[in-house]
């Protein structure tokens, strides 16, 4: 059997949806520009750092409208070197009030994946997409604001980041004087290395304002207070890698340091080796050289040899050309960054 319901029993208002769309938050509903440094032209972040801090303001907010209960503004920042972002890096921004904040630490990374990893101001063309977040029991949703090509506060500034080049290597023998102590390098701001002076346990410190106590432990971790001291079986002169990101660590007693390349009457054959001097990370030694290159290298053997520039020398570098025909004296000095040579003929 059919039945019917009277028109008279259906309800005079339609019942709610329970999970009502909010309203659309579209491109014209915001307003955005640059605030602070950005806007001044030029954004330096070591002295940020040295003050502690942790973000810096790039952006003002000045309009939002129609922003739905629950959802949050999230500008992304979008850096490049070039005006047609045709290599680019985003920087996610947090809004507290009417500005917005980035992480310093963003920031870093953005500009060496831009960039590469070094200090070195440059010019950055910026420009600023809207999204939203909306937190919900199935995770976090994020839309882009208008489309993807809809982009804010266009701008361009001088840009030094304060990436860490250096790792240094504090212990007894230096007094954990940051001023006296090796440093590592990087290429990748995760990857250090380089020769230090062994003499007894040491630590790892990135030697900001001539802080001891903010060390790496060989679990990687960063420590306050008294941390556990790294201890090897080798001493004197080491090549010690170390990975920050997995705390993992490696090292190789140095024990003799030569050249070899187009000597007279030893064509690439045997390194003629260096002496160290009372400090274990010099070596000193006459070579006599022909034409031709050359070029550094430990153990009389090839995982740890130097070369390229005579003042920035790096591992496995390029060979090094010949300084002339002649004897001459040759030190390397590994004990400070970047390692170098200098040539003397007698």
């Amino acid at each position: 059997m059919i039945s019917f319901a009277a028109c008279d029993d259906a309800p005079e208002t339609a019942i709610p949806q329970e999970n009502q769309q909010p309203p659309m938050l579209t491109a014209a509903d915001i307003e955005i520009s640059t605030t602070g440094d950005i806007a001044a032209g030029a954004l330096d972040l070591a002295p940020l750092v040295n003050d502690r801090q942790d973000s810096v303001a790039l952006l003002s907010i000045d309009r939002c409208d129609n922003l739905a209960e629950g959802y949050s503004l999230v500008p992304v920042v979008q850096i490049s070197g070039t005006d047609d972002f045709a290599s680019k890096a985003s920087i996610s921004c947090h809004v507290r009030g009417t500005t917005a904040y980035a992480a310093i630490s963003d920031i870093n990374s953005a500009y060496a994946a831009v960039f590469g990893y070094h200090n070195t101001p440059e010019k950055v063309y910026a420009r600023v997409l809207a999204t939203t977040e909306y937190e919900g029991s199935e995770g976090t949703a994020v839309s882009v604001v208008g489309s993807d090509t809809q982009f804010y506060a266009p701008s361009q500034f001088t840009l030094t980041p304060d990436l860490m080049l250096n790792l240094y290597v504090p212990m007894g023998a230096n007094d954990f004087d940051i001023a006296k102590a090796q440093a590592l390098q990087t290429n990748d701001g995760v990857n250090y290395w380089g020769y230090v002076n062994v003499t007894s346990e040491f630590y790892f410190s990135n030697g900001r304002q001539g802080e001891l106590m903010r060390r790496w432990d060989s679990g990687g971790e960063v420590l306050s207070g008294n941390p556990i001291g790294i201890r090897i079986d080798a001493t004197g002169c080491v090549w010690i890698a170390y990975n920050i990101s997995s705390g993992a660590i490696s090292s190789k007693a140095i024990t003799t340091y030569g050249v070899i390349g187009d000597l007279p009457g030893n064509n690439w054959g045997t390194s003629v080796p260096l002496t160290q001097t009372t400090d274990p990370l010099v070596w000193k030694g006459d070579v006599t050289f022909g034409t031709g290159q050359w070029k550094f290298r430990a153990n009389d053997g090839w995982d740890f040899n130097l070369g390229g520039d005579k003042a920035n020398l790096l591992p496995g570098g390029d060979n090094i050309d010949s300084p002339g025909a002649g004897t001459y004296t040759v030190t390397l000095d590994l004990s400070k960054v970047p390692y170098s040579t200098t040539l003397v003929k007698k």
